[in-house]
């Protein structure tokens, strides 16, 4: 963005007319209206005022030749605001395309969060609703001591019903908002397993797991928040 703000300084100043403006913060004005159209479109999927981008350019070119003072520019001039139009156009479709390669990076990072966190609850909530409380506690899962059994079938019902809801629902495009409010639960979950691991001074747990996974989930949670 700074070198775009940069050439159109360049170019405004080069005009010559009239000297006392400042050019530098009619350029910074100028390019953040271009980014603003491609970040409207983008977050609401539309194009802002239904015009297309080579309306919004040439809108552009026009309010550019309106900082002259009305001195009406000449061929020469002309040449030059559709020249550097296209350089902005040319520019904002580089930053377009990078953000778009961002954010399909950012897609695959919160597929793997999701899957794996899925993986990890549906387990957990599979042991959690078919094993003792006495069997849990034997192969590892020492944070139910605290609770009575009806709670923990209940966690663990909660546990395999978010994890259809980390994948589902934003696979299938079906209420995709459930995805991350699936991960804010299970994040709550978190936090009350960490409560439980810490009165039990499993403090490898609180800050080996329970933390790490806290985080997962707090990430495909605003991670998919942000998308939707």
């Amino acid at each position: 963005m700074r070198r775009i703000q940069d050439s159109t300084a360049q170019w405004l100043r080069a005009q010559g007319r009239p000297e006392d403006r400042d050019w530098t913060a009619l350029a910074v004005v100028l390019t953040g209206a271009i980014a603003l159209f491609w970040l409207l479109r983008d977050v609401f999927g539309t194009q802002p005022g239904g015009i297309d981008e080579d309306r919004y350019i040439a809108a552009f070119a026009n309010l550019a030749e309106g900082l002259f003072n009305g001195n009406g520019p000449d061929a020469s001039t002309d040449r030059q605001i559709g020249r550097s139009a296209d350089r902005h156009r040319t520019l904002v479709d580089h930053h377009t395309a990078a953000l778009s390669h961002r954010r399909h990076h950012m897609n695959i990072a919160l597929w793997i969060g999701q899957v794996l966190l899925a993986a990890i609850f549906l387990s957990s909530g599979t042991a959690k609703s078919r094993q003792t409380k006495e069997r849990m506690i034997d192969t590892g899962q020492t944070g139910v001591a605290p609770f009575p059994l009806p709670v923990i079938r209940v966690v663990a019902a909660l546990e395999a019903l978010a994890a259809i809801g980390l994948i589902v629902p934003w696979l299938t495009g079906i209420a995709p908002t459930l995805t991350p409010w699936a991960a804010i639960g299970l994040a709550v979950v978190m936090v009350g397993a960490a409560a439980s691991h810490w009165t039990l001074r499993e403090y490898k747990q609180v800050f080996g797991v329970n933390a790490v996974i806290l985080l997962a989930c707090l990430f495909v949670a605003f991670g998919r928040f942000g998308a939707w």
